[in-house]
């Protein structure tokens, strides 16, 4: 998993630096969010692949990886999520 999340912010990084040269005029921003999720509807999202590093994972890691998930939490999953938008400028 930690080969394709990897994979993944590589790619996004060149999509970002694309952007960044065709579009000159941006504005970059960041933003933290906490989130606070029941373990049920996020592991609905799992194994919907709201991710896009999860949509080329084999079945059988993406059920070990929501195994794991279970064990470790109990109701609630707590974690900061970061969202970087480029706000372009015309």
């Amino acid at each position: 998993m930690k080969f394709n999340l990897e994979k993944s912010l590589k790619r996004d990084c060149n999509l970002i630096n694309i952007i960044k040269k065709e579009l000159r005029k941006f504005i970059k921003k960041n933003y933290n969010f906490k989130v606070i999720i029941s373990k049920k509807n996020y592991i609905h999202m799992l194994k919907k692949r709201y991710i896009s590093c999860l949509l080329s994972m084999p079945k059988d890691k993406l059920v070990q990886g929501i195994d794991e998930l279970s064990n470790k939490h109990r109701n609630r999953i707590i974690f900061n999520d970061k969202l970087m938008c480029l706000i372009y400028k015309n």
